[in-house]
């Protein structure tokens, strides 16, 4: 049976792990501050239904072979901060041991310092070379050295702080880095503009042995969307249609755009699904003018959802080339 330990009994434990017996909130690995010893096992859980949040103060065991679980998932220092749910367990194999863990129930927190961070509740939290700054009180996260090239064979892993929701903010993305092996994935899938304004979740980088050549990025974090998702958003001359604004078009529409080195990026905001309509899409050199996930956009793609990115250069495509396309909810 399950052994409640402690005044107020913040947490239920069996086995050998033990409450502090200096803090009540915070339990540790079996003859904590020295080693733990070999075939140990142990689950603790609350004691009561109080939201409690999971603070680690320290973590140091034989990697791969001895395991902290937290609510069934491996140890990660991102649960720092979480809401604790379920039960926490400890189990060592039969070789070596390490140092041990110390880990905390509290009430509240607002954030935890390391080594070398100190991380706020709802702010990034930042494992790898990445780094942090602010813009306009906004929250972001660069690629290092942004925003200049990065190195070889760098990772980072970002999340939430404490788990809470924010909203994801492409602040930059050189559009290099989707030709390269370096990833950006959120989710487990790779990163677009089209993921402005979606909840943020698991964020990973990495970069491959190459040289950078580009690939600069920057993601912030919002208390709330900027706009409204299934919106255009677009970098460049083009426009939105002033009687509906579900449609886009080349810039002095339906007049030439003229000469010149101009060019547009669009996608829809949020991530959320919007079907592509054309309306006009003139073809004086034989080729159309806009490309959608680097192929181009002839009739027959009409009906697709628009993902990830239009994009359209005046350089590619001469002066009396001008398009107007919608994204709609249903096609």
């Amino acid at each position: 049976a399950a052994e409640s330990i402690g005044g107020g009994a913040v947490w239920l434990v069996t086995g050998p792990c033990t409450v502090d017996a200096a803090d009540e909130e915070c339990v540790t690995s079996p003859s904590y501050p020295d080693e733990y010893g070999s075939r140990e096992a142990c689950t603790m859980s609350m004691a009561g239904p109080e939201t409690r949040y999971l603070v680690v103060d320290r973590y140091e065991v034989e990697q791969g072979y001895d395991y902290l679980t937290v609510g069934g998932r491996l140890y990660d220092p991102r649960f720092d901060g979480r809401a604790i749910k379920g039960e926490i367990t400890w189990t060592s194999d039969e070789s070596m041991s390490a140092g041990g863990w110390r880990i905390c129930a509290r009430r509240a927190i607002t954030s935890s310092t390391t080594t070398t961070r100190t991380f706020v509740l709802g702010s990034w939290y930042i494992d790898g070379p990445c780094e942090a700054a602010m813009e306009e009180g906004r929250q972001c996260v660069t690629s290092p050295n942004f925003p200049e090239e990065y190195g070889a064979n760098l990772r980072c892993s970002l999340s939430i702080f404490g788990g809470g929701t924010r909203y994801l903010e492409v602040g930059y993305l050189d559009e290099a880095s989707g030709y390269r092996a370096d990833s950006l994935l959120m989710d487990g899938v790779e990163l677009t503009h089209h993921d402005s304004g979606r909840p943020i979740g698991e964020v990973t980088w990495s970069s491959d042995a190459m040289t950078s050549v580009g690939g600069a990025w920057k993601l912030c974090a919002l208390d709330a969307p900027r706009q409204e998702p299934g919106t255009w958003e677009w970098t460049g001359p083009c426009d939105l249609d002033p009687v509906d604004s579900e449609c886009i078009m080349s810039p002095q529409f339906p007049g030439s755009y003229g000469a010149g080195d101009l060019r547009c990026s669009m996608w829809i905001y949020g991530g959320a699904t919007r079907y592509l309509e054309i309306v006009r899409m003139d073809m004086t050199t034989g080729f159309p003018p806009l490309f959608m996930g680097g192929r181009p956009v002839f009739d027959d793609r009409e009906g697709e959802a628009i993902h990830p990115v239009l994009s359209w250069s005046a350089a590619d495509t001469g002066s009396d080339s001008v398009w107007k396309v919608c994204a709609r909810r249903e096609f």
